[in-house]
């Protein structure tokens, strides 16, 4: 279909952390570089598995032992893919997978991870036959968009409120 590349959409700043790192270092890592998984490494750098953000939410609202290691509460890597896989495949994990990113990896060392959001930008550049698929506009941050603001009918019905697209 493509020349694309997976290599050319990897996003090398995954978080993560030791595998005998605790639950507390680990709650503080995604304190402060917020992410929606970590990424678990044994201590030879390989990629053991991952805690997604909403179970160290759970964790912590649990008031459970923050200094168990991290390793006790990990998942396993369910999917991976590697630089060499083709865009066909990357495209059909991301839409059969609830994951909404990928693990790359090269052996068990972990390269760095494959978002919607990016793929999403090369269907598109690809659709406009842009020979330049990421580099030109790679997304760096989300913009936080408001949630639509709807108005109660008299037949039950929602609607939304006039000129909510026009907001800042």
């Amino acid at each position: 279909m493509t020349n694309f590349q997976i290599c050319d959409c990897i996003n090398p700043d995954a978080t993560t952390i030791l595998s005998s790192s605790s639950i507390g270092e680990a709650e503080s890592v995604l304190l402060k570089y917020p992410a929606a998984e970590i990424y678990i490494l044994n201590e030879l750098d390989e990629l053991v598995g991952l805690v997604p953000d909403y179970d160290l939410l759970k964790f912590s609202w649990l008031g459970l032992n923050r200094d168990q290691p991290i390793a006790s509460i990990m998942s396993p890597i369910s999917i991976a893919l590697t630089s060499s896989d083709s865009f066909e495949t990357l495209v059909q994990i991301l839409s059969h997978h609830i994951h909404p990113r990928i693990p790359v990896v090269e052996g068990q060392r972990l390269l760095g991870t494959i978002d919607r959001a990016t793929v999403m930008l090369a269907l598109c550049r690809l659709r406009s036959g842009s020979d330049d698929l990421i580099s030109e506009s790679k997304p760096t941050s989300h913009k936080v968009i408001p949630s639509p603001k709807f108005v109660q009918t008299g037949k039950n019905r929602n609607f939304r409120e006039p000129g909510f697209y026009n907001n800042p």
